[in-house]
């Protein structure tokens, strides 16, 4: 489980679900409150074009431009030696060497793309190197079943590598008494191929970023005040926190990471919808000032987790980021897109 796997899912079906806490020591759990809901995978070839439909549907209902310019940033700041401006275009050139040198920069080893034959050159030879690039990612754990190779190509390279399996399929549908193209419209390839480099690019962070996210690295961090105070309230030990196993939401490192994060929070923002100015002077005590998160979308909206952070690496932003003092930050941003403005 992980929600860099399910997020769209989640999405689609957000007036269907219930995050249930039960206490602080306990997972966060997944419930969908519906009382019969379809289970199962595709089996034949009408029920794949059913879930590709599906998926068309939840690419429509989000925002993945959004997400993409999320992750570009991430890249431009982290992994990418020369930042890019058009990230998905620059994915789609040259066979995949671009997300071939993010995996080996994240992951110190990088998938061995054969070389092209003579009768698969060009947009064969490109839709061969991606078919390479998701068997090696399906190799470490990455979930990428529903990423088609087809799918990571420019649109003008789609449209002479279709017909080629355009012939497959008519051979099979014509033995099964129907007769079918797999090509999509431009606009619906778009939606597509966004959803499919959005997958890719979350299970490789997934796989190879945050699996160095672990209650042994969480433990390992050098030791600060907000750190010091919970190891001693809660007497850490080698044994993982149970609050971050167990999850079918969230992965280790994704319960870690909130774990992370309430710390911080709770540290400079005690006890979050009580008076803070009441415990001005006073030691963190873990009874009454421990405030959870339990998502990352509701729990963040306010940006007091990010301030948090900073603060409690950067003391000398404490006077801007504290609400309690003069010119501190003091905006509520009421929905995600504001969520970063004041920071």
């Amino acid at each position: 489980s992980s929600l860099l796997t399910t997020h769209n899912y989640l999405k689609y079906n957000k007036h269907h679900q219930a995050l249930v806490v039960d206490n602080d020591r306990k997972p966060v759990l997944y419930k969908d409150q519906r009382k019969d809901h379809p289970r199962g995978e595709p089996t034949t070839d009408d029920d794949i074009m059913g879930s590709y439909q599906m998926l068309d549907a939840v690419m429509q209902g989000s925002n993945p431009k959004r997400q993409i310019e999320r992750i570009k940033q991430w890249l431009n700041s982290n992994v990418l030696p020369d930042p890019v401006e058009d990230l998905i275009g620059s994915l789609q050139l040259n066979q995949g060497r671009m997300i071939v040198d993010i995996i080996e920069m994240l992951f110190g080893k990088a998938p061995q793309i054969p070389k092209p034959q003579q009768s698969r050159d060009g947009p064969m030879a490109a839709v061969d190197a991606f078919d390479c690039i998701l068997l090696f990612l399906k190799q470490y754990g990455a979930c990428v079943s529903e990423v088609r190779a087809e799918y990571m190509l420019r649109y003008d390279d789609y449209v002479k590598v279709v017909p080629n399996q355009d012939a497959q399929l008519s051979t099979r549908s014509t033995a099964r008494g129907r007769n079918r193209s797999s090509r999509v419209s431009e606009r619906r390839f778009a939606i597509r191929s966004n959803h499919c480099w959005l997958v890719v690019l979350s299970q490789i962070i997934r796989v190879f970023f945050f699996s160095r996210i672990s209650w042994k690295t969480l433990r390992g961090l050098p030791p600060t005040p907000v750190s010091t105070a919970f190891s001693a309230a809660e007497k850490w030990s080698n044994a993982t926190d149970p609050s971050c196993t167990g999850s079918n939401l969230y992965s280790v490192a994704e319960a870690v990471l909130l774990k992370w994060l309430s710390m911080h929070m709770s540290f400079h923002f005690p006890n979050k919808g009580k008076d803070v100015a009441t415990k001005a002077g006073k030691p963190f005590d873990m009874s009454s000032d421990w405030s959870r998160l339990s998502n990352f979308e509701g729990d963040l909206r306010d940006c007091r987790a990010f301030a948090a952070c900073v603060m409690s690496y950067i003391p000398s932003s404490i006077p801007r980021l504290d609400p309690q003092r003069d010119y501190g930050m003091v905006a509520v941003p009421t929905s995600e897109d504001l969520s970063l403005i004041h920071i």
